[in-house]
């Protein structure tokens, strides 16, 4: 009679156990890996379930994705896609080559939820200025606190020296968060390079609360130092499939990019 028989059911998905999120045909005529594959290839864990990815809200799902990195450019267009379907992103930013703390403090930058000196101005703390401590010439928010103060600039443009990359003309903290100019996606050395990036500026963060609370100066060769032993220590421990020696680390990083 003309009529698509399996096209007259609709599925129930229940709690999600037993549904591949990515893999099975559940909230479209379709599955999820070939219509979002981007996300799909920053997804952590290819096989998980519509009940590990999804936490149900009064209104709407939220997706509690583990991106590989940060999504960025036409992966941000798959999800801002996949929130026009019913579900918010409830992102997180991870990278394991780097401490919790680390993905924590990038996760809050993220959001601006460090206390910059414009941030705690908006919410009504009484402060005698909101210039930049460290170069007192720029109001602190959060781009120029780890981003556009000249200090910081300095840092960051010895740090992209050191892996033999251009220092971009617009750099940003977006940038930072996801990791760029490294190509491909899921490449070992992008993620190290994100790592790099975000152990240089959580120090740069660090390092602004010594000078702002204990006076505690802090030179671009000190800086540069600390960044390279602590980002060859928290990487080198963290990264089992890859072999990285430290004086391959301070004298030809870029090997680890391939």
């Amino acid at each position: 009679m003309g009529i698509n028989f399996s096209n007259s059911f609709s599925k129930v998905i229940g709690n999600g156990s037993s549904i591949s999120f990515w893999g099975n045909t559940w909230l479209f005529n379709g599955v999820l890996r070939d219509k979002f594959s981007r996300l799909y290839h920053l997804e952590s864990n290819v096989s998980t379930t519509v009940s590990e990815r999804l936490r149900m809200g009064s209104s709407a799902c939220e997706l509690t994705a583990n991106w590989i990195r940060v999504t960025g450019g036409r992966s941000s267009d798959e999800l801002a896609e996949l929130e026009g379907l019913g579900i918010r992103s409830g992102e997180t930013l991870r990278n394991n080559l780097v401490p919790k703390k680390v993905e924590v403090f990038v996760w809050r930058v993220k959001r601006r939820r460090i206390p910059t000196l414009f941030e705690l101005d908006k919410r009504g703390t009484d402060l005698h200025s909101v210039l930049c401590p460290i170069c007192g010439n720029n109001i602190e928010t959060v781009e120029h606190a780890l981003v556009h103060c000249p200090f910081v600039q300095e840092v960051w443009s010895k740090v992209f020296d050191w892996w033999g990359l251009s220092f971009p003309t617009n750099f940003s903290f977006d940038i930072v968060l996801r990791g760029s100019f490294v190509q491909g996606d899921l490449v070992l050395g992008a993620k190290i390079w994100q790592a790099v990036e975000w152990v240089c500026g959580y120090l740069i963060w660090k390092n602004r609360n010594l000078k702002v609370f204990k006076k505690k100066c802090w030179t671009t060769p000190n800086a540069i130092n600390e960044i390279h032993v602590l980002s060859f220590d928290w990487i080198a421990k963290r990264c089992k499939s890859k072999d990285i020696d430290w004086h391959s680390w301070l004298h030809n990083p870029s090997r680890f990019l391939l």
